[in-house]
């Protein structure tokens, strides 16, 4: 059994990407669960994502600083309108908007981030994987 909240609380979770919520969802009928509960997925959600921890920290190690602090910076806000202001740089301790510039170009180039736009069309960077992405956000 699974309450319309709970499945709504792991959509949202998943951000609605049919990939991660398949994935999510097998994990957590696979345990043999007769009720579904938040602490249910949660647990499962923190399987998925630390059976990949040592592949992020792989990347944590392989990037330059720069790009790390500013791909940890987009996974703490989930999308990220304009890197490049003020506001953001000194709310993430980031370095200028320059080398913001470059790190942006690097990581899209590594398929670390992605650009896209929203509904009202409003162009912005979130991290590609979404494990890896909440993998950072919860450091």
């Amino acid at each position: 059994q699974i309450g319309g909240d709970i499945a709504r609380e792991m959509l949202e979770w998943a951000d609605g990407h049919t990939y991660y919520v398949q994935l999510l969802c097998n994990r957590v009928y696979g345990n043999g669960a007769t009720v579904i509960t938040t602490e249910c997925w949660k647990a499962e959600a923190l399987k998925l994502i630390l059976q990949s921890e040592p592949v992020f920290f792989n990347y944590r190690d392989l990037l330059p600083n720069n790009q790390w602090s500013l791909l940890k910076a987009i996974a703490g806000e989930g999308k990220v309108m304009n890197p490049t202001s003020g506001e953001f740089i000194r709310r993430h301790q980031l370095s200028g908007s320059a080398s913001i510039l470059q790190s942006l170009q690097a990581l899209l180039k590594k398929e670390m981030i992605y650009m896209d736009h929203d509904a009202e069309g409003k162009k912005y960077y979130a991290v590609y994987d979404l494990f890896l992405g909440r993998w950072i956000g919860n450091r």
